[in-house]
């Protein structure tokens, strides 16, 4: 339900300070400063951010839907936040990689919407079937957008005995 789609929601978000802070300065040469900082604010953040969601849903048992949408704000906000300085200051790898990326963060936002709404969510507007039949549509969307902004690597060519 809702609890566990949450919960594994910021554990996902949680990787990405890891990327900002180390990966794009180490290997696609981001600045060492705006690493540093897109990967500490965004870590902040979603951590301040998740602990008021669940503190005002009671642990995430009780709807509260202006906790909910202030998480899901700065979630975004921090997430693409971080993405636009980024990419405006790193190197063509890294924005390619970022530009592949853009569509995961939403997918983790809007499935985290939507299972609040769901009915193992604390709202429980969207009864089943309709919640699987909306998250199935979401999800097939989210996975043309994925296809659609994939990008080759040589570890990919290898691994189809291309290289």
């Amino acid at each position: 339900g809702f609890r566990v789609v949450s919960e594994l929601s910021i554990v996902v978000l949680a990787g990405l300070p890891i990327y900002f802070g180390y990966y794009a300065h180490r290997r696609l040469k981001a600045g060492l400063g705006p690493s540093l900082m897109a990967g500490l604010g965004e870590a902040a953040a979603a951590s301040l951010a998740f602990a008021y969601l669940y503190a005002a849903t009671g642990g995430l048992g009780r709807p509260d839907d202006a906790a909910l949408w202030a998480y899901v704000a700065v979630t975004a906000a921090t997430t693409y936040g971080s993405v636009a300085v980024a990419y405006g200051l790193g190197a063509e790898p890294l924005r390619t990689e970022l530009r592949a990326g853009l569509w995961l963060p939403a997918y983790i936002i809007v499935i985290t919407a939507l299972s609040y709404y769901g009915v193992f969510g604390p709202r429980g507007l969207i009864p089943f079937p309709w919640d699987t039949v909306i998250a199935v549509v979401v999800t097939l969307a989210f996975h043309y957008w994925a296809v659609l902004s994939a990008f080759r690597t040589k570890a990919i060519d290898q691994a189809l005995g291309k290289a």
